[in-house]
């Protein structure tokens, strides 16, 4: 009877494990990759202002922001192996500084 306890506990997590597995790529009908959702919820992995790659460019005063993130699996699997798995996303999310941005308005 303990047995079948602990079995009825432990399927419904290795189930689970199994449907929350790395985040896949998905596309369009026409081919086009459809942006993931959550990805702020994946491991961040570096944020950059402003770089370039063009030798001898002036500095840009509307520069933007990169934050990268990958998804949680695909970083423990590098980490562990120093190579990505099979359909790996690294998601950059380019943002504009602005003023006035903040919800604090004063003080």
């Amino acid at each position: 009877m303990r047995l079948v306890r602990i079995a009825m506990i432990l399927l419904p997590a290795v189930l689970c494990s199994e449907e929350a597995g790395m985040p896949q790529p998905k596309y369009t009908g026409n081919g086009r990759l459809v942006r993931p959702t959550n990805h702020r919820e994946w491991m961040f992995v570096g944020a950059s202002l402003g770089m370039g790659y063009s030798e001898g460019s002036t500095p840009n005063p509307k520069a933007t922001y990169h934050n990268i993130y990958i998804q949680r699996e695909a970083y423990k699997a590098y980490a562990a192996t120093g190579k990505f798995p099979e359909k790996t996303m690294l998601v950059m999310e380019v943002l504009a500084p602005g003023t006035k941005e903040s919800i604090n308005q004063t003080g």
